[in-house]
């Protein structure tokens, strides 16, 4: 019995310490190409943006004691003021609670798994603050907190100024035991200047940098969760807190309220270790390596024909992004090269920003490396460039490779005006989009069809001219057939798929042929209605016969 062998996406028990050094410059690692996949830039004025963030509201202590009230969309206690995000902490009797603030989540508007996020902040001073820069996870996979993790970017109590902490916290290393895992950093100034403040998370490792300069970096030491819980989602939060088992240390000084910590900016980047990547031409095939983002995707080699890599050990909700160049307005088909073992796995496909739209159940191949073509979206799709995304449907269990989307034209639309030449290319829009051209080898510019309108006593008329191989059969430009390839002009109102319509009730030809020497000739076919009519777009159909 063939058993494919699968890569567990938890660590493998082995016996290390989980590592702790202050360490010197760690780089990016040589093929680390960051994309940015969220922020916020707070080029607004407001609350808060909320698309991208909310709030952890209450005055329960947060279990560290705590002594503020963290409110919700109340702009006293968090605004975004020329260009920063203000987080402000103030003493006022709230809800029971003598001081109130902010805690601004990123909690199902933001979360991730491994990658680069700065923080640029200004940070608040004085006895009894207690600002942070930090992430929880969003799933509690591992159970509640410390099991499921706790990733501290930055730290700092009012009564040390100046000096941040970096840490993280799981089950076998936190605070309640003593055994947290962390270090700190002496800065300058960090009330009145701003300050950089990054992670690195990385599938084995976290690294803790100021101002570009890391001083904290730990590793998984191979042991489980227990230990390093740092393979599921988690968002961030921005947060004052008041007093507490660790900021009321040495008690509140109130005459320092109001004080505020300031946001210039929040990036997230992601490391995908590849170069730039081109947008894809489309008409064309999209292979499965080439995403300019992920999460959760990794590479195989295949034996499909043709080789290289496909996409394998997907679990429900991994997704990739690819970036298509889209080189002629229309509708096309979206075919996935796939193989499924028991067939209980959809995938989601959305273009740019809009809704995603299912594949329904994809049937099963019979194995990891049993190879088929399937229909999974078909869509309109505008000239430039667009993102795909492909989101993995599979909540039973891993049951989907992927190799390739192979992106069809299906029909061709005129999105401007059909006369126009937008690009300058002497071929206007009507025959950029509508047909296929070069159907005779060589074809010059003068040699294309050419749409032209013809002024009669009973309006204006659409009239093509073109050229067809001699020798043929049938009417011309209805069905005219000639060395294996059918010649029908054909017009529509709306381009849709099933609008275009010919026939002799519908076409005329207007002048006898005209032989041009090299096994064409050239003939003119108007359209019987004048202009003003419901059919104003006219294209000729070349089709082999079956």
């Amino acid at each position: 019995m063939n058993i494919r062998q699968r890569v567990i996406k938890t660590n493998l028990v082995t016996v290390i310490m989980l590592s702790c050094v202050i360490c010197p410059q760690l780089p990016l690692q040589a093929n680390d190409h960051l994309t940015l996949v969220w922020g916020d830039e707070f080029d607004y004025t407001g609350l808060p943006d909320t698309n991208k963030w909310d709030y952890d509201v209450g005055g329960h202590g947060w279990g560290n004691s705590e002594l503020q009230y963290y409110t919700e969309n109340r702009s006293e206690n968090a605004r975004v003021v020329n260009g920063v995000l203000i987080i402000e902490a103030h003493q006022e009797s709230f809800q029971g609670r003598n001081y109130t603030s902010a805690r601004v989540i990123s909690k199902n508007k933001g979360d991730w798994k491994y990658g680069r996020f700065e923080i640029r902040a200004k940070l608040p001073k004085g006895r009894g603050t207690w600002p942070a820069i930090w992430m929880l996870p969003t799933d509690w996979v591992y159970g509640g907190w410390p099991s499921s993790g706790e990733i501290d970017i930055m730290e700092h109590v009012g009564y040390d100024m100046n000096r941040v902490h970096g840490t993280i916290h799981t089950s076998d290393f936190n605070h309640t035991k003593g055994t947290q895992i962390g270090t700190s950093v002496l800065a300058t100034n960090v009330d009145t200047e701003f300050h950089d403040y990054a992670l690195e998370w990385r599938e084995d490792r976290i690294d803790i940098f100021l101002d570009g300069e890391p001083y904290f970096s730990v590793s998984d030491n191979g042991t489980g969760f227990a230990a390093w819980p740092f393979d599921q989602r988690f968002h961030l939060l921005l947060n004052i807190a008041v007093g507490g088992a660790w900021g009321g240390v040495q008690g509140i000084d109130d005459s320092i309220f109001s004080q505020r910590m300031e946001i210039d900016y929040v990036r997230v980047y992601a490391f995908d270790g590849l170069e730039n990547t081109p947008a894809i031409a489309i008409p064309g095939k999209v292979e499965a390596e080439a995403f300019t983002n992920q999460f959760g995707i990794q590479l195989e080699q295949t034996s499909d024909t043709g080789g290289g890599s496909n996409a394998g050990y997907l679990t429900h909700g991994d997704w990739a992004d690819y970036a298509l160049s889209v080189q002629v307005p229309g509708r096309y088909v979206f075919n996935l090269r796939y193989a499924s073992p028991s067939g209980t796995t959809a995938v989601d496909l959305a273009i740019d920003v809009g809704p995603e739209m299912s594949s329904g159940l994809l049937p099963a191949t019979g194995g990891w490396q049993a190879w088929q073509t399937h229909k999974v979206l078909e869509a309109n799709l505008a000239a430039g460039e667009v993102n795909l995304k492909l989101t993995i449907d599979s909540p039973v269990a891993e049951d989907l490779n992927y190799n390739w989307i192979e992106v069809t034209l299906l029909e061709a639309s005129v999105l401007a005006d059909p006369f126009s030449d937008p690009d300058e290319d002497g071929i206007i829009n009507i025959f950029e989009y509508a047909y296929v051209l070069n159907h005779l080898e060589k074809d010059s510019l003068e040699a294309l069809p050419f749409v032209r309108t013809v002024e009669k006593e009973s309006g204006q008329y659409l009239q093509i001219t073109y050229r067809q191989r001699t020798g043929g059969t049938g009417i011309t430009g209805v069905d005219y057939r000639a060395a294996g390839m059918t010649y029908r002009v054909e017009v529509s109102g709306t381009l849709q798929k099933d609008s275009w319509e010919s026939g002799t009730s519908l076409f005329r030809s207007v002048s006898t042929p005209i032989d041009n020497g090299d096994g064409s000739e050239t003939v003119t076919v108007e359209f019987v209605f004048p202009l003003g009519s419901s059919k104003r777009f006219i294209r000729l159909k070349l089709f082999t016969e079956e």
